[in-house]
């Protein structure tokens, strides 16, 4: 079993792997040029410690000044390619880490438009949000400081193997005595920091969400005085996360020191056995001048490897969250293969529809409703009724399970839910504006409007008399979801911006109840004015306002108790007058 899931891991590893690897691929030119200079790099690394060794035995000991320093300038001349050659390879390197960094984040964010309401109920704002920022930055820097030194150091040490086996196989063995223990330290630590890495990223992401939450709900906490609370909440995930780093950190940090300590060894080893075998005329002088260099330049690049592999283990975490957003569902998927809804002409019908939540209790239970065609119906109720969980469907926010909506006689589930967005438009609760003027906010949800047709939709929701007020009119602009407004005139503004969209069916949930009744009242006529033969919907706690409309469906404990006319409604001894009567006193 342990097997199975060790290998389990080891193909979702690869998979990840293989799938960035076509993301970096994309820019084949420079991954060309990075490859031929880290080749160049490697050979010319490798060669330069024969060419110390030569110097030493053929010029140094013989006390050869001019060849000496002549071959000295070619060493000198040597490294300083290397170098040339190192900057080439970071430069296009960086450039690669930007674009794929780039092409993630734009899909990403493309994603975002398409995952459905489920999806963003269940992942905190402030989680997805380090998914494009911090997860894809630890990436970027994976890829432009870390990638390349990965590369050319496995490059390296195989050339320095080979290269020290040619010179004399006697001390490269010496030398390869401590590596079995190097790569079983190694692996040891990779594995286990490769598990902590990850969990630091979760640690960060919960992190990320408190904060997100703390400051959209900053006012709350002010008000109830729970910023101390607030603080030790911080505090404890705070210290989650510096659990989460500190342990990565420790565990991957421990890989330098013990390369070291095994170089020295090695070190140590080889300077002793070459020092008896130059007395024995086995080894010269330059030879354990170049295996210094090489024991020096073997090791050096498995440091490099282990400060690599630690960035790319965190890079690794990262993209693994990233794709798992890229993988989720999209709630456009099927709609090619569904059919079109250009107008909805037919009441909608409910059929037997029951809903519940995600701890298995019933929200609605076998719900039946016709909803008339071009009429004004309120769906009310005590909260908890289900009023919100019924809109939710009839927006295709989820997928019926249980019974059946009819849009023209047909199976909602089988339209497009791109042209269903189309025909039925929604305001929900928790309205948002985005930081833009209010002509680009009402504009949002028909790009095409003229200014004019922004302005007789606002006139029809009594939006236009409070804009026109103030000074910038619909230029002015909206900062974080319109906090420079009250919260009704938000209202007003999304409202006029659901009406742009001229949808044949309009959703209000629980807009109609921040004003006052000869306000409601006039909204309500301005809508029916401003959607004629279109359907409107909406829920509401005024009961001021349930005389103005066409018919009432009164819910109860997830249950249709009641539905008629307000007219008719308030002659019966039931939930409904017992509401109402209320008011009236």
């Amino acid at each position: 079993m342990m097997k199975e899931s060790i290998q389990t891991k080891h193909q979702a590893s690869k998979a990840v792997l293989l799938r960035l690897t076509r993301y970096i691929l994309r820019d084949r030119l420079k991954i060309c040029i990075v490859s031929i200079s880290i080749l160049l790099s490697t050979i010319l690394t490798v060669y330069a410690p024969t060419l110390l060794g030569h110097i030493v035995d053929r010029y140094i000991l013989k006390r050869d000044i001019s060849g000496t320093f002549e071959h000295l300038l070619y060493l000198a001349l040597i490294y300083l390619v290397v170098s040339a050659l190192a900057w080439v390879e970071t430069y296009m390197m960086i450039q690669v880490s930007v674009g794929v960094v780039r092409a993630l984040r734009l899909e990403m964010f493309e994603k975002f438009q398409v995952l459905p309401p489920s999806y963003h109920k269940e992942h905190s704002p402030g989680d997805l949000m380090s998914r494009l920022t911090n997860d894809l930055d630890n990436l970027s820097t994976a890829l432009s400081q870390n990638a390349v030194p990965l590369i050319s150091s496995i490059l390296t040490i195989s050339g320095t193997i080979i290269a020290m086996l040619l010179l004399s196989w006697q001390l490269a063995l010496i030398s390869f005595i401590i590596l079995p223990f190097l790569l079983y330290v190694s692996r040891k630590i990779v594995m286990r920091s490769s598990t902590d890495y990850v969990a630091r990223q979760h640690a960060l992401g919960n992190m990320n969400a408190h904060i997100n939450e703390h400051i959209l709900g900053a006012e709350v906490v002010t008000l109830f005085n729970q910023e101390k609370e607030q603080w030790h909440t911080f505090n404890t995930r705070n210290r989650c996360y510096k659990k989460a780093d500190f342990q990565a950190e420790v565990v991957s940090s421990s890989l330098a020191p013990l390369n070291r300590f095994f170089n020295n060894m090695a070190l140590t080893l080889m300077v002793g056995v070459g020092a008896i075998m130059t007395v024995y005329g086995m080894a010269t002088i330059g030879m354990i001048a170049s295996f210094s260099a090489y024991s020096r330049q073997f090791f050096k690049p498995t440091e490099q490897l282990s400060n690599a592999l630690n960035s790319l283990q965190a890079a690794y975490a990262g993209v693994k969250r990233v794709f798992e957003v890229l993988d989720a569902p999209n709630e456009f998927t099927k709609d090619q293969e569904k059919i079109s809804l250009n107008e909805i002409n037919e009441d909608i019908i409910i059929e037997k529809m029951s809903i519940e939540n995600s701890k298995g209790e019933m929200v609605l239970k076998e719900i039946s409703m016709q909803i008339p065609l071009g009429k004004r119906v309120a769906i009310i109720g005590p909260a908890g009724s289900g009023k919100t969980a019924l809109l939710n469907y009839l927006n295709t926010f989820y997928d019926l399970k249980s019974g059946r909506i009819l849009i023209n006689n047909e199976l909602i589930s089988n339209y497009k839910k791109s042209q269903l967005r189309k025909c039925i438009n929604s305001v929900p609760e928790h309205m948002y504006l985005f930081t833009g003027s209010i002509l680009e906010n009402i504009r949002l949800s028909n790009p095409s409007a003229t200014d004019e047709e922004v302005i007789q939709a606002s006139k029809k929701v009594q939006a236009h008399k409070f804009i026109n007020r103030l000074p910038e009119k619909y230029e002015t602009m909206l900062y974080s979801n319109g906090d420079n407004l009250s919260q009704g005139e938000r209202q007003l503004i999304t409202i006029a911006r659901a009406v742009l969209a001229n949808p044949d069916v309009l959703i209000l949930d629980q807009i109609i109840a921040e004003f006052n009744m000869s306000i409601n009242l006039h909204i309500l006529k301005a809508l029916q004015e401003a959607t004629r033969t279109k359907t409107l919907i909406f829920t509401t706690h005024n009961i001021d306002v349930l005389h103005a409309v066409d018919w009432i469906f009164v819910l109860k404990e997830g249950q249709l108790i009641q539905q008629g006319r307000h007219a008719d409604l308030i002659k019966e001894s039931g939930f409904y007058r017992s509401l109402y009567e209320p008011v009236q006193k």
